[in-house]
């Protein structure tokens, strides 16, 4: 029977020595579709992963992955530096037994990374970013079912963080599932179908793809911060700053928002386009 989830977690917890890494976190993964995880440096994602992965195994709860075909950057990838990277991919392709089109695989995945001149070069020659594209390049060449990647900008200038949205972009439309972890949140309403947000080995909020665009879409209008403003404001998302208030409103009510307000007696300051809403609800769930 067809199962529609690549990775099923329930109450998973992962105790390290005395500190709990990972608090009982609960989420789905459906296949095709790419799943982010979210969180400040220490949050659990790596646990998480490591886990997911079977490297480490729980202290209590279940971990389901329904794929041994794998694709998996870790955070800080390290590999033997006296390999050469041609080397280096030759060995992912001969890990996962693929003995077909070698030379033309190692081509074309050097190419998509922009790796195609470095392919004799040994990795001790090589800068972090251009490690971190050799990284990628291994756990990609394949060509998994899971895609498991662990801060993928990591150490990339502007041009290699465009080749990996491009490259997510494409397994996605390949109908390949990913999961990645990350600190920085741009591109993560365009890329992904969920996200969720951890801190302090918990899940403190949970994204679905309509979610994730509504908050791309919204607009911060400010008011002069008071306890009645903040009363009158008390369902809706804020973020509170010195002398001012931002609320964050779906950009179609802009123009009813303020107004019903101005009926309440509270006057806006000013507006402005809420590019960074997704921000704004990270910094306050990371609080």
């Amino acid at each position: 029977m067809y199962n529609p989830l690549m990775i099923k977690i329930d109450s998973l917890v992962k105790r390290i020595k005395k500190k709990t890494a990972v608090d009982g976190i609960s989420f789905e993964v459906k296949k095709g579709k790419v799943f982010a995880l979210l969180g400040l440096n220490g949050a659990g994602k790596s646990t998480t992963i490591k886990t997911i992965l079977g490297f480490i195994r729980p202290t209590s709860g279940n971990v389901i992955v329904d794929s041994t075909n794998i694709g998996y950057l870790p955070e800080n990838p390290y590999y033997y530096d006296y390999l050469t990277l041609k080397e280096l991919l030759a060995f992912s392709l001969s890990s996962s037994g693929i003995k077909d089109r070698v030379k033309e695989r190692i081509n074309h995945m050097a190419e998509r990374v922009g790796m195609a001149e470095n392919l004799d070069k040994q990795l001790r020659t090589f800068s972090k970013g251009m490690v971190q594209r050799s990284g990628i390049a291994a756990a990609l060449i394949h060509e998994p079912e899971l895609v498991i990647l662990d801060e993928p900008m990591s150490g990339l200038d502007p041009l290699g963080r465009r080749m990996v949205f491009d490259l997510l972009t494409e397994l996605k439309e390949k109908g390949a599932t990913v999961l990645f972890c990350s600190h920085i949140l741009s591109d993560v309403e365009r890329l992904c179908d969920t996200a969720a947000i951890m801190n302090k080995g918990k899940i403190v909020r949970m994204f679905t793809r309509e979610e994730l665009l509504l908050a791309s879409k919204q607009t911060e209008v400010f008011f002069e911060k008071s306890e009645s403003l903040k009363e009158a404001v008390r369902e809706m998302q804020i973020a509170e700053y010195d002398q001012t208030v931002g609320v964050f409103v779906d950009s179609a009510d802009i123009v009813s928002f303020i107004e019903s307000m101005k009926l309440k007696g509270f006057n806006a300051v000013t507006v402005k386009s809420a590019d960074n809403a997704l921000e704004r609800i990270f910094e306050e769930a990371v609080r």
